[in-house]
């Protein structure tokens, strides 16, 4: 991993961005800033990198750095933004020791009034017109876990962006994913293993959720159609894109088509 620490003398190490990360966001709150090495650990994991020479900057009351990470198999190129905001951690810590985490539900109550604690944009590289896209990744239970979670989730989702993309959460990634996958192969930037049949299964795979709903499926049903992509998946070796196609719609019509 690359990183550049302010004041650092161009110093590129992970020690200088851990500390330059613990005086720039760390809260005094144990779990945000466990969280935050969380997230240091997941932008290692997929081999991403933390900017912070260039990116960072105060806005008002925020400090903020940018992640860089490819898909791995994708070769998509994103960013993820990331801002936070040291007076509403000083305001949440006042009087933080009189509750109990523990307690189920009790983060999501908590962290309501707090959800940009710890905010962040993606954005994936469209090489088309060399334009930073947005992306909205919308996380389940946004309010249930410490926001610094949230970010190394989805570092690690944008990752493996391929199969994180097959999920049933999945939702707003998989549109993107459609236009970039096919992008990226042109500029040759996926990866050796994966060629033009293997991106139409993965293509396949999203489109057959729109499919779903257009037909009638509900979010709940959604998750059949996430059980059904994993087990044809797994045949995919033995499928051309045209057999993985037509098993897919066969499914489809079986479930939802006299709807």
């Amino acid at each position: 991993m690359i990183v550049a620490a302010p004041d650092s003398g161009g110093e590129t190490t992970e020690v200088a961005v851990r500390t330059w990360l613990r005086a720039n966001f760390t809260s005094g709150i144990e779990q945000h800033d466990l969280s935050l090495d969380w997230l240091f650990d997941a932008v290692k994991d997929v081999g991403g990198r933390i900017e912070i020479s260039h990116s960072y900057h105060r806005r008002g009351d925020t400090s903020s750095f940018e992640i860089l990470l490819r898909g791995a198999q994708s070769g998509i190129m994103y960013r993820v933004s990331v801002a936070y905001s040291p007076k509403m951690a000083s305001l949440l810590t006042r009087r933080l020791d009189e509750v109990d985490l523990a307690q189920v539900g009790t983060m999501r109550r908590l962290m309501h009034p707090f959800r940009k604690l710890l905010s962040f944009d993606v954005y994936w590289l469209d090489p088309r017109d060399g334009e930073w896209e947005s992306i909205c990744i919308e996380t389940e239970e946004p309010e249930s876990t410490w926001p610094a979670d949230q970010v190394a989730s989805v570092v690690r989702a944008l990752g493996d962006d391929l199969n994180a993309a097959l999920r049933r959460d999945m939702h707003t990634l998989r549109p993107e994913l459609r236009q970039a996958l096919i992008t990226s192969w042109c500029e040759d930037q996926t990866s050796l293993e994966l060629d033009w049949d293997g991106i139409s299964v993965y293509l396949i795979a999203y489109e057959a959720y729109a499919k779903a709903s257009k037909m009638g499926a509900s979010w709940e049903d959604a998750l059949e159609v996430e059980n059904e992509i994993g087990c044809l998946m797994s045949g995919v070796p033995a499928m051309t894109p045209s057999e993985f196609e037509e098993a897919i719609d066969d499914f489809l019509e079986r479930r939802w088509g006299c709807q």
